[in-house]
């Protein structure tokens, strides 16, 4: 999308009554895949738009956001120098490596903080991170807290 001063549509055009935000919404990469969705599943653009970019709140929007936080610095090893390449694994995310790993838990209670070290590893590279993993739920037949 882009701003021109004259356009090539003959109809009439509305003028724009009010901006709700000065934040963006549709940047080029939302909308290149959003053409991307509407030509493979034979949608139109106007349809996949609706349902990619989110209603907007102008009280919200109201208040810029905020610049983001610098990045944390590199966690220390912990328990991860149990494993033998643990700690220098926990490096190359923190420089902003991607390490091919296939790591299996070692017994123990500390799987969970080993997983949140690995994830400040990789914020501290400065690089966003998503994490979830399965937790147990209550034994069968019991009443959950």
């Amino acid at each position: 999308m882009e701003r021109r001063a004259e356009s090539d549509y003959s109809g009439p055009l509305a003028a724009l009554a009010d901006v709700v935000s000065p934040e963006p919404v549709l940047g080029p990469e939302l909308l290149g895949l959003a053409r991307a969705v509407a030509d493979r599943y034979a949608g139109s653009l106007a349809d996949v738009l609706q349902l990619a970019v989110p209603p907007r709140n102008a009280t919200a929007e109201r208040t810029p956001s905020p610049a983001p936080l610098p990045p944390p610095g590199p966690p220390e090893p912990g328990s991860w120098t149990r494993y033998e390449r643990g700690p220098a694994f926990l490096d190359s995310l923190a420089r902003g490596g991607a390490p091919r790993a296939v790591w299996n838990a070692l017994p123990g209670p500390y799987w969970a903080q080993e997983i949140a070290r690995a994830v400040a590893a990789t914020l501290a590279s400065g690089r966003a991170r998503s994490s979830s993993s399965p937790t147990g739920g209550p034994p069968a037949g019991s009443t959950p807290p």
